[in-house]
């Protein structure tokens, strides 16, 4: 992971035209760049990110946002220095077809997501023949994100809550919760929806709550399949179905997060699963 593609690639949300660009910021930080890897953890002072609304493939509205180039700018350099730890969080959740990879020099953006109109054929390759799905999803997902989940995650909530330390040597990831709030005014609550590093940090949480899922009730899974914050489940039965979602919801709000009850349902498992306006 090279800290200068997210700055330059992936700072900005891919619903903006192409005239904005931060390609030339690795320049323009220049002759900064060593007193910024030397002190940031120490800078005494939060931005403001610059807010955007626009629209989703499905044609709701989403708050999207930009970070301040310098605080992005730190916590691009730490997710490039902890790449291996990010990547060892993602090889742990077997139900994850949204894992960000690194794209190639001439891709746009910084890190390459599957699609959704990649997710049926996913689905239906990882359910197998499951009599029931069921499917939900985390409401209010990177808006709900606590920042002192990122250790957690990481950490596990115990030894984070002993040792919270932004420049702990044992909870490394102490320092990236910081970051993180740094970039909004100090602020807990959530994460920015658009620039990649987010989307990297987000799935590094979702593949927590993937593994301990499937500790606990892998038994009667028969095949699961995650996208950011959806979840479609294959179950053989529908009791089965209400222990897996009773289960999922306590891991999320061991982490702050709820299940989003108007979109989760079990349906039948020979029911198309993407919505209208995928299919």
């Amino acid at each position: 992971m090279n800290r200068y593609d997210l700055l330059g690639k992936g700072m900005f949300p891919e619903t903006l035209p192409p005239c904005f660009i931060s390609s030339d910021l690795k320049r323009a930080l220049g002759g900064i760049i060593r007193d910024l890897d030397r002190n940031y953890l120490n800078r005494g002072r939060s931005t403001v990110y610059a807010r955007y609304n626009g629209t989703k493939h499905d044609g709701n509205r989403r708050p999207y946002g930009t970070p301040n180039p310098v605080s992005y700018f730190n916590t691009c350099t730490f997710i490039a220095k902890n790449w291996s730890t990010f990547s060892e969080k993602y090889a742990e959740s077997s139900f994850s077809v949204g894992t960000p990879q690194i794209a190639s020099a001439t891709d746009d953006r910084a890190i390459i997501v599957p699609s959704l109109s990649e997710l049926s054929s996913k689905v239906s390759a990882k359910i197998h023949y499951a009599p029931y799905i069921l499917k939900t999803d985390i409401a209010q997902f990177f808006p709900s994100i606590y920042s002192h989940s990122i250790p957690w995650a990481a950490h596990g909530k115990e030894q984070s809550k002993v040792d919270q330390q932004k420049d702990s040597k044992s909870n490394t990831f102490n320092a990236l919760d910081f970051l993180v709030q740094n970039v909004q005014s100090m602020q807990t609550r959530g994460v920015l929806i658009g620039p990649d590093a987010y989307r990297i940090i987000a799935e590094f949480i979702a593949s927590d709550f993937d593994k301990k899922l499937e500790d606990r009730v892998g038994d009667i899974i028969v095949g699961a399949v995650r996208h950011v914050d959806d979840f479609y489940i294959g179950v053989r039965s529908e009791v089965d179905a209400t222990v897996v979602l009773s289960e999922l919801r306590n891991i999320l709000q061991d982490y702050e997060l709820q299940i989003n009850d108007t979109k989760t349902r079990v349906i039948n498992g020979l029911h198309p699963i993407d919505d209208l306006w995928a299919q």
